[in-house]
């Protein structure tokens, strides 16, 4: 388990936040057993990982501190899901390639 105080937009104030952490280990064998196939199911749960709920009333929290002195233009920022599924893209094309590449 992961814990950290962070501020609760429901409660208003700052609370414990927890969330389970993947099994790295587990998943790297996954990996190796099914040949690559299982990489983007663990990039997925691991880029879910910097996510955790509020252990008084559940709401979602981020476990990532705000940024000091960094602002990003409003067409520069992404949404969690719009990354995710960028990277999700990106890990499916490497593959897809890889395949290719390894029937020339």
């Amino acid at each position: 388990m992961r814990e950290a105080s962070r501020h609760c937009s429901t409660c208003e104030t700052q609370r414990l936040i927890v969330a389970a952490k993947p099994n790295h280990v587990l998943h790297l064998l996954l990996t190796l057993v099914t040949g690559g196939l299982w990489f983007p199911v663990w990039a997925w749960l691991s880029m879910g990982a910097s996510k955790g709920r509020c252990a008084t009333c559940g709401t979602v929290v981020s476990f990532k501190e705000p940024r000091a002195g960094i602002v990003l233009r409003p067409w520069v920022q992404f949404s969690d899901t719009e990354r995710r599924d960028g990277v999700i893209a990106v890990v499916l094309i490497v593959v897809v390639a890889l395949l290719f590449a390894g029937y020339r």
